[in-house]
């Protein structure tokens, strides 16, 4: 116990661009805020989960169990602060039913270029941004 202690949780925060101004490109990063940064700051922040990511995760079998009591425990713990990594940005447009499918996989090397986009059939999927360098994650 530490008197008058904070608490608060580290946030990988990647913010998520649309590719066009195009009303299905602007829904699929909607998804993808919900599934790379709400996921995560609406349950620190408000205590619930977003509803697209939530859906998906259901449908996979793979979401939270939430039981009586455990949202309102979350609503009620809320940090006093976030802190917050920024490595990068993403560029997301819409992706069709039979399009990119692996939203899990992520670059782990560090080596420049070898990041693969990404993305969740019928949803979203990420792009290389034209007007930008990928970094080397």
């Amino acid at each position: 116990y530490v008197s008058n202690g904070m608490i608060g949780p580290s946030f990988a925060f990647t913010p998520n661009y649309a590719y066009t101004c195009k009303p299905e490109d602007a829904l699929a990063r909607e998804n993808a805020e919900d599934m790379n940064c709400h996921w995560w700051l609406d349950v620190y922040c408000f205590g619930n989960y977003p509803a697209f990511a939530l859906s998906r995760y259901e449908k996979q079998g793979i979401a939270p169990e939430i039981e009586d009591g455990d949202l309102e425990l979350l609503e009620r713990g809320k940090p006093d602060f976030i802190w917050i990594n920024y490595y990068r940005s993403e560029t997301v447009e819409a992706n069709e039913i039979g399009g990119i499918n692996n939203f899990e996989e992520i670059n782990t090397s560090g080596k420049k270029g070898t990041a693969k986009d990404y993305g969740i059939p019928g949803s979203f999927k990420s792009i290389k941004n034209p007007y930008l360098e990928r970094t080397n994650w």
